[in-house]
């Protein structure tokens, strides 16, 4: 039976599961986050890219409705 490789990424849009998001929005922090997680190499590569591409587009609608944040960012 082969290997198998499964990845989980948790976007935590309002910190609720990290007692240190305080300090998520550092630069160094957030860069090792989007390393660490494999979103650095899906070419989330700075955090422009999360903010302005990722979480701000999505934030009205993924906390406003039931669509969730999930399908809010894969479309």
């Amino acid at each position: 039976m082969g290997a198998s490789l499964t990845n989980l990424v948790v976007l935590d849009y309002s910190g609720t599961l990290s007692i240190d998001i305080t300090m998520f929005g550092r630069t160094d922090i957030l860069i090792k986050a989007l390393k660490r997680s494999g979103l650095w190499n899906l070419g989330v590569e700075n955090e422009g890219i999360f903010w302005g591409q990722i979480v701000n587009p999505t934030w009205t609608e993924g906390s406003l409705t039931q669509i969730g944040y999930k399908a809010l960012i894969v479309a």
